[in-house]
């Protein structure tokens, strides 16, 4: 619900919600000797294991992409931001983010436990998404869709509680919110009819009691947590643990603009191209830009 709220009010109802999860390559697992755990668990736990699961080809750890989506959970765990509340700021410079930051790229380049551009080449792969196919990554970190080939775990947690990133599904909503914006010819009163509908206990749950022989297989779970809390089997006590941590993007009107400043300004840390603390004081200062410019806006300054 938060998701899709602006200024107080609602602007639709989420279907689905894809949470960032950790799966994990059982067989490669037990090969190893390791346990996940199946209870909260420490970042220093999390390279642990990581470190047992490593031994060339393997690897412990890999995010699917090392962009925003993965990387702010992980800085929320351990208590950094990306902007402050009031979006007003960035906080990338703050000591907590260049932390976490640093920590995430520890992984690759001081522990060797992630794989790097190179290794993948070596693999003969694009993506560390190939390498858990072939039995040669341990852990893997990225959007639940349903891979009920791999375990999933809960995320570890850094100085506070585990996070993670809460996408949302609404297929239907660029007619639905079409018919509410139109107020000439629109019917926003049976667009919130149909969402409400849509969004019904008793909808839900048929949907995705068929949803193995839909067109959007295993694309989310349901909207409605309580419906996973009772379907554990089919989405896996890590995605529950996930969903009860899960934080979502706000509806800001800057916000995926300051995302694709971020994207930008990670790229060439997992290059090696560049230190946490010059990358994200170059990102800040153009965030900084465009907090000014929107605040700039709304105050109708030029």
């Amino acid at each position: 619900m938060q998701a899709l709220q602006w200024q107080g009010d609602l602007f639709g109802l989420p279907t689905e919600v894809v949470p960032t999860v950790l799966y994990y390559h059982q067989a490669v697992v037990a090969a190893a000797g390791v346990t996940i755990p199946t209870q909260p668990w420490t970042w220093t736990q999390f390279l642990a294991v990581a470190q047992r699961l490593t031994a060339r080809p393997v690897f412990g750890f890999a995010f699917s992409e090392q962009r925003a989506a993965d990387i702010l959970p992980w800085l929320w765990s351990y208590g950094g931001r990306m902007v402050d509340a009031a979006f007003r700021v960035s906080l990338l410079t703050r000591p907590e983010a260049l932390a976490a930051l640093q920590w995430l790229l520890d992984l690759t380049f001081a522990h060797r436990v992630s794989p790097q551009a190179a290794d993948l080449q070596r693999a003969g792969v694009e993506r560390a998404w190939e390498l858990l196919k072939l039995g040669q990554l341990g852990m893997y970190y990225t959007s639940w869709y349903g891979r009920r080939r791999y375990a999933v775990a809960e995320p570890p947690a850094g100085r506070q509680q585990a996070a993670t990133s809460l996408d949302w599904a609404a297929y239907e909503t660029p007619a639905v919110f079409s018919l509410i914006r139109d107020s000439d010819s629109g019917d926003p009163d049976g667009a919130w009819s149909f969402l409400r509908w849509w969004t019904s206990r008793d909808v839900q749950q048929e949907f995705h009691a068929r949803s193995s022989v839909t067109a959007y297989a295993d694309v989310g779970v349901p909207a409605r947590q309580s419906l996973v809390r009772e379907q554990p089997a089919r989405y896996a006590a890590g995605t529950v643990a996930a969903l009860a941590s899960a934080r979502v993007a706000p509806l800001h009107p800057t916000w995926r603009e300051l995302v694709r400043v971020f994207d930008a300004g990670l790229a060439p840390l997992w290059e090696g191209k560049q230190d946490v603390a010059a990358a994200m004081a170059a990102v800040s200062q153009q965030q900084n830009a465009i907090l000014d410019r929107w605040w700039r806006k709304q105050r109708g300054s030029p």
